[in-house]
């Protein structure tokens, strides 16, 4: 869902970014409706979170799309008071300067600007952590991002779809072919070669014996 809210074109509203936060790092709803400016070390390229539901902070590091968001949203810190004023947002999303609470009716507009209305925004956690898992990471870096205390729990989140099942099915299946092929086609040579170990070899030919007639030493 990320993926079509970016191209949807147009101004960027508070609730794209969060989304796209939400599926670039795996985090809680609260977490990131929670985030300060304080915390974000933009020098190092870091997110320092000082706690989070499990009572642990944990380190995210900024790269590639999430430094180009969590720039984006530094661009949009300014925001004008009702008396014209002009103040600096404390919060990374905010709407004019204050903490987004609800986020709800924006949810609702997103996903169905996006084609997706029954998509929950909790799924953006379990896509994360499945996804985290895929590329490689190892467990402990995996929940390291999500921030899941342990791993029975975040292998709850990470779930597997029917496709990529599927996808892994297929792939099995293939692999094992070429593996039969391959087993087959040594097989076939070996016993060739047997083959050709085994023939006899042509017998000799017999020879001739031709028998002097005695009459002609006469």
């Amino acid at each position: 869902m990320a993926d079509r809210l970016r191209g949807r074109g147009g101004r960027r509203r508070p609730i794209d970014d969060i989304a796209e936060f939400a599926y670039l790092t795996d985090w809680r709803k609260s977490e990131i409706l929670g985030l300060r400016w304080a915390w974000v070390d933009r020098h190092t390229r870091v997110i320092r979170l000082p706690d989070s539901k499990n009572a642990d902070g944990r380190v995210l590091p900024l790269v590639d799309e999430l430094w180009d968001l969590i720039e984006r949203r530094w661009a949009a810190r300014e925001y004008r008071a009702a008396d014209r004023t002009v103040g600096i947002a404390e919060y990374v999303f905010h709407r004019c300067g204050r903490p987004l609470k609800d986020i709800a009716w924006a949810w609702r507009s997103a996903r169905r600007e996006a084609g997706l209305p029954e998509k929950l925004f909790h799924d953006f956690r379990r896509t994360a952590a499945r996804d985290l898992v895929d590329a490689g990471m190892d467990y402990r870096s995996a929940m390291s991002v999500t921030g899941h205390k342990t791993q029975a729990v975040f292998e709850r989140y990470r779930s597997v779809d029917a496709r990529r099942t599927a996808e892994a099915l297929e792939a099995t299946q293939t692999h094992r072919r070429r593996m039969r092929a391959v087993t087959d086609a040594a097989g076939r040579s070996k016993n060739t070669d047997k083959t050709r170990t085994a023939r006899p070899l042509p017998a000799p030919a017999p020879t001739r014996i031709v028998k002097r007639d005695a009459r002609l030493d006469d």
